[in-house]
């Protein structure tokens, strides 16, 4: 059956965890990839981008420089209301707004989803 592994998982009493992908324990890698197909077109984006949004307000306090973040948002959001959305300034912006959330798993995942999202349509 194979080799017998240590178990150096999570340990948790009471409470509840809520995540989409979790990481523990030695050299533990924790992926989530998400897919963006082009016949969903712009409803897509639009439902990442309202996933983005639904995910600073409900962990918008753990995020250290939320009030930047939530701007940067703002100019996504803009951005993507353009008849011809400029697919440079999107990456970049949601690449700063990943980079900045990381530590809040729920916000860094849901901008990565809407940047791979806008490269695949854009």
């Amino acid at each position: 059956m194979g080799e017998l592994t240590i178990n150096e998982g999570l340990h948790q009493s009471g409470g509840s965890i809520r995540a989409e992908v979790v990481s523990v324990g030695r050299n533990a890698r924790a992926t989530k990839t998400t897919y963006c197909g082009e016949d969903s077109g712009r409803r897509e984006v639009l439902d990442k981008l309202d996933a983005l949004i639904a995910a600073l307000r409900e962990h918008g306090d753990a995020l250290p420089r939320r009030a930047e973040i939530e701007n940067t948002t703002e100019r996504v959001k803009a951005e993507l209301e353009q008849p011809k959305p400029n697919r440079l300034t999107l990456t970049a912006l949601l690449s700063g707004i990943a980079e900045s959330s990381k530590a809040v798993g729920a916000v860094a995942t849901a901008a990565s989803a809407l940047k791979d999202c806008v490269a695949a349509l854009l």
